[in-house]
């Protein structure tokens, strides 16, 4: 029983985290609403309410532990629940259902929770679309998104290309490209292109129109005084914070829209160490696979083979 209440309360969480970027302003909320929620039970308690109007109820999970507690309670003056007779009905109310009730809630308002998590604009990260899990790319057909980035961005070095080209890149500002292989790189969509990406703060311009692209096999520098938007360009290309306009396409996948996939194939040295006091080297490479989504069965060889690499092997622990 309390582990199917705790499975609710559990989903009652995922539903208030999202929307809120304090812990202690969440916390807050989801305590109101907790004991808001329990004061139906007053509406329902009576022996005289109906099986459908407890039922009802019942989505609220507090009412449902407290009608499966009072149930419990009285039973124990007898013969205490069993499985002979938890389905047995006492004031119009089965004890069974209502640990059923108690689980459903918890699935119910996990998927909402999880919903609310991808759609709502946190502090940091990027929203999706509020139909995302329609869209093929979700469920790992990326063949219609990306037919979508070739139309929106251009594919090849005439027509659309050349016209986008004009519209965001002025040639004055940029070297001609004219070495075969970057430019069989252009027509495979095997590069990083950035076409008029901006990011305000208010009325403050931060990124005002950044037009580049990077080639594989080469490393390009981003260099601005302090203040210049280079931090912010790098954080919207990782997904720590949205774009205000503009597009990048990575490998032929849209940056903004398919960052789950983009991010299979990205890493990011920050600026600052990212390390725990507490961990191992060895243990810190087990939370970094987890972030990158390696495979458990190939955690611990991809594990061994960074710390000889680097000749961390030894103290690895």
């Amino acid at each position: 029983m309390f582990w199917c209440y705790g499975m609710s309360l559990f989903g009652f969480a995922m539903i208030v985290q999202p929307m809120f970027n304090k812990s202690t302003t969440a916390g807050g909320v989801a305590a109101v609403l907790f004991f808001i929620a329990g004061f139906f039970d007053q509406l329902v308690q009576t022996p005289e309410a109906s099986y459908r109007a407890k039922m009802i109820a019942s989505l609220s999970s507090p009412v449902a532990i407290n009608r499966c507690i009072y149930i419990l309670s009285n039973a124990e003056k007898g013969v205490g629940l069993n499985w002979n007779n938890i389905y047995t009905e006492y004031q119009n109310y089965v004890f069974y259902d209502g640990l059923r009730m108690m689980l459903f809630d918890g699935i119910m308002m996990t998927i909402i929770g999880i919903y609310l998590e991808n759609v709502i604009q946190q502090q940091f990260g990027t929203a999706k679309n509020p139909v995302y899990f329609l869209f093929p790319s979700y469920w790992g057909c990326n063949c219609l998104s990306r037919k979508k980035v070739r139309s929106e961005i251009g594919e090849g070095t005439e027509g659309p290309e050349a016209e986008a080209e004009d519209y965001y890149m002025d040639s004055q500002f940029y070297e001609p490209v004219t070495n075969p292989e970057l430019i069989a790189q252009e027509g495979d969509m095997n590069i990083l292109k950035i076409m008029g990406l901006k990011r305000t703060f208010g009325d403050f311009k931060a990124v005002d129109g950044i037009n580049l692209k990077m080639y594989s096999g080469q490393i390009f520098a981003l260099l601005g005084h302090n203040g210049a938007g280079k931090s912010t360009t790098i954080s919207m290309l990782t997904g720590l914070i949205p774009p205000t306009g503009g597009k990048c396409q990575v490998f032929d996948r849209d940056l903004f829209s398919q960052m789950d996939e983009v991010r299979k194939n990205m890493g990011v040295c920050p600026q600052h160490d990212v390390l725990f006091d507490l961990l191992t080297p060895e243990e810190h490479l087990d939370v970094f696979c987890d972030f990158k989504g390696v495979k458990v069965k190939d955690k611990k060889a991809d594990i061994k083979q960074v710390l000889e690499d680097i000749d961390l092997w030894p103290q690895r622990n």
